[in-house]
């Protein structure tokens, strides 16, 4: 299968106009909260979408298709370093089959580990990205964060 068309090998994780959708992973979860039940997706990337062990992948994508936006969603216990990597190798392979989406990145940890985020860089990173219709575009949070997407 090739890269453009990816995803649609795959089932979504959720109902098409589902209100909100939410991405797990032990202690760490993700919440994108579709207020307006607009058309929207899920897909578990690392174990589904992308099953080689030996690829750098995130945990989830979740898509608002009629607003264009892409949630890459990497769910962490206390080892955040790895994850910016995670996020950025898996939009990179997506790209092709999301033209025309706005990216978004979301990192959700579940232990304490804020050295780990500025030695990871992440504050740098965040930074470089900005913001998009007044939104962060990489964000990182300790145990859950819920948006409206």
């Amino acid at each position: 299968m090739s890269e453009k068309d990816i995803l649609s090998g795959h089932q979504s994780l959720c109902d098409k106009r589902q209100k909100r959708i939410v991405s797990k992973e032990k202690r760490s979860s993700h919440t994108a909260v579709n207020e307006k039940r607009q058309l929207v997706r899920q897909y578990l990337i690392d174990g589904d979408v992308i099953e080689d062990k030996h690829v750098i992948k995130c945990d989830y994508l979740v898509l608002n298709d009629e607003k264009k936006a892409a949630y890459f969603i990497e769910l962490k216990g206390s080892k955040v370093v790895h994850a910016i990597e995670q996020i950025e190798e898996t939009a990179k392979r997506l790209r092709p089959c999301l033209q025309g989406y706005q990216f978004y990145y979301r990192i959700v940890y579940s232990g304490s580990c804020t050295h780990n985020v500025n030695r990871a860089g992440y504050l740098e990173w965040e930074r470089k990205h900005g913001r998009a219709r007044g939104i962060a575009v990489a964000y990182m949070k300790q145990g859950s964060y819920s948006e409206t997407i």
